[in-house]
C-alpha cells in the first residue's frame, strides 16, 4: 500500500509539472507528456481497482496519442493500456469497444506500431479478452482457436504464451 502511495504522490506531482509546462511548452512536448501522464495514472487506477477512473485515463491518453500519430511507441503504450483495462471489465458491453478498437488496431498491417512481434503480442491480449467475452456471457465462441493461434505464432512472448497455454488447458478441463 505505501508504494500506491508513492505513487500517487508521483503522479500528482507531475500533473501539477505538466500545468505549469503547459503555458509555454510545443504541443509535441505537451501530447507526450500528457500521453505518459494518463498512461502512468491510468495503470496506477487499474492496480488500485479502480477501473471506472482508468477509463478516464485511458480517454485523455487516447486523445494524446491521436495527437502523436508519428509516434508509434505512443500508440503501443496506448494499446497496452487498452487492452488492460479490458482484463478487468466485469461487464460483456463494457468489452465490445475494447475489441473493436483492438481489431481496427490489428487490420493495419502496415504501419502498425511496434512491428510484428508487438503485433503478436497484442493478437495474443485480444484472445484472452475473447475469453473473457466468452466468460462474462457475452456474444462469441471462438476464443479456443485464438488461443491456440497465439501458441502457434512463434512472435509471441513467453508471457503470453504461457497465458495462453493456461487458459486453454482450463477451458478443455473446465
Amino acid at each position: 500500500q505505501g508504494q500506491y502511495a508513492a505513487g500517487w504522490r508521483l503522479v500528482q506531482e507531475a500533473e501539477l509539472a505538466f500545468e505549469r509546462l503547459a503555458v509555454s511548452a510545443s504541443e509535441p512536448l505537451l501530447a507526450a507528456t500528457e500521453r505518459m501522464l494518463a498512461g502512468a495514472r491510468c495503470q496506477l487506477e487499474l492496480a488500485c481497482g479502480l477501473v471506472d477512473e482508468a477509463w478516464r485515463s485511458l480517454d485523455r491518453e487516447r486523445a494524446a496519442a491521436e495527437r502523436m500519430a508519428h509516434d508509434p511507441a505512443a500508440r503501443q503504450g496506448f494499446l497496452l493500456d487498452l487492452s488492460a483495462v479490458g482484463f478487468l471489465q466485469e461487464v460483456p458491453g463494457a468489452l465490445a469497444p475494447i475489441l473493436e478498437e483492438l481489431d481496427a488496431a490489428l487490420a493495419q498491417h502496415e504501419g502498425f506500431p511496434g512491428g510484428e512481434e508487438f503485433q503478436a503480442t497484442m493478437r495474443a491480449r485480444r484472445a484472452i479478452l475473447q475469453l473473457r467475452l466468452e466468460q462474462l456471457g457475452g456474444e462469441g465462441d471462438h476464443a479456443r482457436s485464438l488461443l491456440e493461434a497465439v501458441l502457434e505464432d512463434e512472435r509471441v512472448d513467453a508471457l503470453h504464451r504461457t497465458v495462453a497455454r493456461l487458459l486453454l488447458v482450463d477451458i478443455h478441463v473446465g
